[in-house]
């Protein structure tokens, strides 16, 4: 079973081996690398000076830092990113984007067959990485003590998804919609301070994951509704998070909203592991941008992803002014 669809007790046995590869030390030395990736990243795409700038806002810069960042966390080459992210993109595509069932299949065998490679890497020579945490940690009063093969690789292809893909939507809806809000954006420009406000209210806002479904294992009553055991449930975050009663205007993006109770990431036992992760890169991109682009205008229409499972932007041609800084 992958580790989101798993009950305790053992979702929170593997949860504490997993959460050892998440510790704000080792998040926090991250930095630095995403630091240097959005640079680089902003670099690729910059105009000559003092010319208008243009790219697709998606794939040619939101996609970049998680990919690259997911890649740094888990061990993976990040020459490897491009092939790993278009079988991230086929497998999570809906069945409504005219994909054949054949070439998803095979985007989704490809992407664990990759994570089985590298996954014998790590047990042969481990490195500093989640993965090798994860393979060579050991389950409290188990037998035996360590995931399986094909538990990791489960594992694998569940973090990769969700790092890569995720994030990537809440940059490139973060960014279009702060350049549609010209006051919001300087404000942020002005007064960095603003920034884990405005972190939140992008994952709000987004909502990348939009709904989780669930089995009932036995009889209860939720909300006044009678729930018997075997019912499927379906919570819908993208909702909870556009709702009335818990927000003041909740269809307004607003980067100074508090409180901001959002459920972006989830709630209680399966609470997103890689929240903190997510935050540090929307915030390293927004503050990036902040410091070089301005005058941000979409150019052509954009197009979504075709699926209600993982709502956001899937392109935006963009235009920019881009101020670079010196160089050294």
């Amino acid at each position: 079973k992958l580790l989101n669809m798993m009950d305790d007790p053992r979702h929170q046995r593997i949860r504490q081996l997993v959460t050892k590869g998440f510790t704000p030390k080792r998040i926090t030395r991250l930095r630095a690398d995403l630091e240097a990736i959005t640079g680089s990243t902003l670099d690729s795409v910059a105009p000559e000076p003092g010319r208008r700038g243009s790219c697709d806002l998606v794939t040619d810069v939101a996609a970049e830092l998680p990919l690259q960042a997911i890649c740094l966390l888990l061990g993976a080459p990040g020459e490897d990113r491009h092939a790993l992210c278009e079988w991230v993109d086929i497998t999570s595509s809906d069945f409504s984007d005219e994909v054949p069932s054949s070439v998803r299949a095979e985007a989704s065998a490809s992407l664990f067959q990759y994570g089985q490679r590298l996954i014998r890497d790590r047990t042969a020579d481990p490195q500093d990485d989640l993965l090798s945490v994860v393979i060579h940690g050991e389950l409290p009063d188990q037998d035996p003590p360590r995931l399986d093969e094909t538990e990791v690789a489960m594992f694998w292809s569940l973090l990769f998804t969700a790092g890569a893909e995720t994030t990537r939507k809440a940059i490139a809806t973060g960014i279009w919609e702060l350049s549609k809000s010209p006051e919001q954006f300087e404000a942020l420009r002005a007064d960095r301070s603003l920034m884990p406000a405005a972190v939140e209210e992008i994952v709000r806002w987004t909502t990348p994951s939009v709904y989780k479904r669930r089995t009932a294992t036995r009889d209860t009553v939720l909300g006044g509704q009678q729930i018997r055991a075997g019912d499927k449930v379906v919570v819908w975050e993208m909702s909870a998070n556009r709702d009335e009663a818990i927000f003041d205007a909740p269809f307004e993006f607003r980067i100074d909203r508090a409180p901001n109770n959002h459920v972006g990431f989830g709630h209680g036992p399966h609470f997103c592991l890689g929240a903190n992760l997510a935050r540090l890169e929307v915030d390293v991109m927004l503050d990036a941008v902040l410091d070089r682009w301005h005058h941000i205008e979409a150019t052509g229409e954009p197009t979504y992803t075709r699926t209600n499972r993982l709502s956001g932007l899937r392109t935006l041609p963009i235009a920019f002014t881009d101020i670079a800084p010196p160089a050294d």
